[in-house]
């Protein structure tokens, strides 16, 4: 189009035509000026839809890396929960036995003071019976050296006696029959 209105301008007519041929020729220079910025700015706007393009793909990948980062962490935390959940359950389970522990050790230690008195008692009873025990060892001993001194006292004195004694007459040891008594 532009080809045949320079066309027609040079080959046209004179005068006022070609004033406003002129003027049509700085008209259309003006708008070929106008048309060359338009295309440079539409250049820079499919520049920068480019851009906006591949930052909206990038944005995407983020928002599909971020969903999946989202769903692992959402799954991390549903296994910590229950992870906890269940050492929670253990906790709880641990206090009871503490708890059952603590009583039993209660009654142990109330079993372990009683038996100690026990023993208490029976180490005291058992002094008292080692005491007594050597009480009668000892009277034993003095009536075992009373006994001996006495045998001895005895026998001496039934020698003493023997030898003082005179033998029967033989009348009586006929009448006792203890004929064989002093052989």
């Amino acid at each position: 189009m532009r080809l045949a209105i320079e066309s027609y301008i040079t080959h046209g007519e004179g005068g006022k035509e070609g004033e406003d041929l002129t003027r049509a020729k700085e008209d259309l220079t003006l708008k070929d000026s106008e048309i060359a910025r338009l295309k440079q700015q539409l250049l820079v706007k499919e520049q920068e839809g480019e851009d906006v393009t591949k930052n909206l793909t990038n944005a995407k990948e983020d928002l599909t890396r971020a969903k999946e980062d989202l769903s692992q962490l959402k799954a991390d935390a549903e296994l910590k929960w229950r992870e906890t959940n269940q050492l929670r359950s253990e906790i709880n389970q641990a206090k009871r036995e503490l708890e059952t522990s603590r009583s039993k050790i209660e009654q142990l230690q109330t079993d372990i003071d009683t038996k100690r008195d026990e023993a208490y008692q029976a180490c005291n009873e058992a002094e008292s019976l080692r005491r007594d025990q050597d009480h009668y060892k000892d009277t034993l001993a003095m009536k075992d050296k009373q006994i001996g001194f006495l045998e001895g006292h005895v026998a001496q004195l039934t020698q003493s006696i023997s030898q003082f004694a005179l033998n029967p007459g033989e009348e009586e040891i006929k009448k006792k029959g203890w004929w064989k008594f002093w052989k």
